[in-house]
């Protein structure tokens, strides 16, 4: 059960129950409902066949709308909550949201505000409406249609592509008097508009005459009486403040709900060696675990996560060596060649399947193992792909010089991103034990040294033919 703030409709005088740093000023204002209270909660109406669930995780409990018919099924605000951006001129409007159960959704408003409620199945001015497909329109004592024409880009973007993964983002809507925003999970800007407050390019009623726009709705009552759905995704954490939030501050938002790092741009769009996990080290005999989701362009098998295992030095810090990358394709190199060139490593397994991986690697959840024994490394990623199958690849390899020294790892991507789960990054004691069967040694770990020299009668491993190795251990990742 998520424990946030529980169901606030503020004027913020600095301070108040634990709110951020951008909501302490006298004046601010914050609404926030996190629909801990359900049912019970009397300042929200549900219209048609919505219903607060308990998620069962982070989320807690979730609004979970209806869908499949017009102007029915929402989540009714309460009516002032667009009212206090008359000072500010800066309004900024967020939540959680994720597909679910939703069909038909490309043209699906995903928050609208009306001065009334529908009437005879339509709605009128004033009005505001944006869609999942990143567009929006307003008119309150003047008009803006956010056109091409206004676009920093020339061209408005349309598409929901953003809700295809089936995973929750957060949904930013950011005005201002003369720019408006629409972003998803902060980086991942769907559209961005300038105008000049001329007829037909008119934010300002928004601040001015935000207390007309009493009948505010989440999750669909489209404009006018355009016939499309209201949407069965899920809600969560609403959130509407009088103030244009940065992206670093709408990054905190995600960070405080879900503490997730984000490495790479959230469209997929990562250059070559421009976007890094932190550094993570590993001291002799420790054990790194990792958890992530790993997104991907699936423009070729590479456009996927990369682990750099490196000496205990910053990238680009003076003596800064690399001792290996791995990528997720079976693929890798370290200074004395690539994977082609096999004396770097001693091992490298994997159970891809080729006619799929570029589609099972996207939206994967990935858990990766790097035990450390002395200056050998074994790094093993189990990987549940976005096609339901399991997966994993699995490299042993000399690291660290002679085993005493530190090493880093740390991941980056190119055309990809990356979402780590900062809670469940551990690193540990490394343990062994044996396992021995009436048949013999039935698992075996990686390649761990020992100093055969002090063993009376030792001999190298055979089944390796690396001097003062040896392997019928079988290793615990914790």
């Amino acid at each position: 059960m998520k424990q946030l703030l529980k169901k606030s409709c503020l004027i913020l005088l600095g301070g108040v129950m634990g709110t951020a740093a951008w909501a302490q000023n006298a004046g601010d204002y914050k609404y926030f409902n996190d629909f801990e209270l359900g049912s019970a909660d009397a300042t929200l109406t549900v219209h048609g066949d919505g219903t607060f669930v308990d998620n069962g995780d982070d989320m807690g409990y979730v609004f979970q709308n209806g869908g499949g018919a017009k102007r029915t099924h929402y989540l009714q605000l309460p009516a002032d909550v667009l009212s206090h951006s008359a000072e500010s001129h800066e309004m900024t409007i967020g939540f959680w949201v994720k597909r679910n159960n939703a069909v038909d959704f490309w043209f699906s408003p995903i928050f609208t505000a009306y001065g009334a409620a529908p009437v005879d199945g339509a709605n009128t001015w004033p009005m505001f409406a944006v869609e999942s497909r990143g567009l929006m329109y307003l008119n309150n004592t003047g008009w803006c249609d956010f056109t091409n024409n206004d676009n920093d880009k020339g061209t408005n973007y349309e598409g929901t592509f953003w809700l295809d993964d089936n995973k929750w983002h957060y949904f930013t809507i950011i005005l201002t008097e003369t720019t408006a925003k629409v972003s998803v999970d902060a980086n991942n800007v769907l559209n961005s508009w300038t105008v000049d407050n001329t007829d037909g390019h008119y934010i300002k009623g928004l601040f001015d005459n935000g207390a007309d726009l009493k009948y505010i709705c989440l999750g669909g009552n489209q404009a006018w009486n355009w016939s499309d759905n209201d949407p069965a995704y899920a809600f969560d954490d609403i959130m509407i403040t009088n103030k244009a939030l940065t992206d670093a501050e709408i990054k905190q938002i995600i960070t405080d709900k879900n503490p997730k790092t984000v490495v790479g741009n959230t469209d997929n769009t990562t250059g070559w060696w421009s976007a890094f996990s932190e550094y993570f080290t590993l001291e002799e005999n420790k054990t790194l675990k990792l958890e992530f989701d790993n997104y991907s362009a699936m423009s070729a098998n590479s456009d996927n996560w990369i682990l750099l295992l490196t000496n205990d030095k910053a990238r680009g810090e003076e003596g800064y060596a690399e001792y290996a990358a791995i990528r997720v394709d079976n693929w890798g190199w370290s200074p004395t060649g690539d994977k082609d060139n096999t004396s770097w490593y001693t091992a490298w397994t994997s159970n891809y399947n080729w006619d799929v991986f570029k589609q099972a690697m996207n939206g994967s959840h990935v858990v990766m193992t790097i035990t450390r024994g002395g200056n050998v490394v074994n790094a093993h990623a189990d990987i549940a792909g976005s096609d339901g199958n399991s997966y994993f690849e699995d490299v042993v390899l000399p690291c660290g010089e002679d085993g005493t020294q530190n090493i880093r790892a740390f991941l980056t991507t190119e055309r990809g991103h990356l979402l780590i789960n900062d809670t469940k990054t551990t690193v540990t004691d490394t343990k062994i034990t044996g396992e021995i069967t009436e048949s013999g040694y039935s698992s075996f770990s990686s390649f761990f040294p020992l100093d055969l020299s002090s063993i009376d009668g030792a001999t190298a491993n055979a089944a390796t033919g690396i001097q003062n190795y040896c392997c019928p251990l079988k290793v615990e990742k914790p």
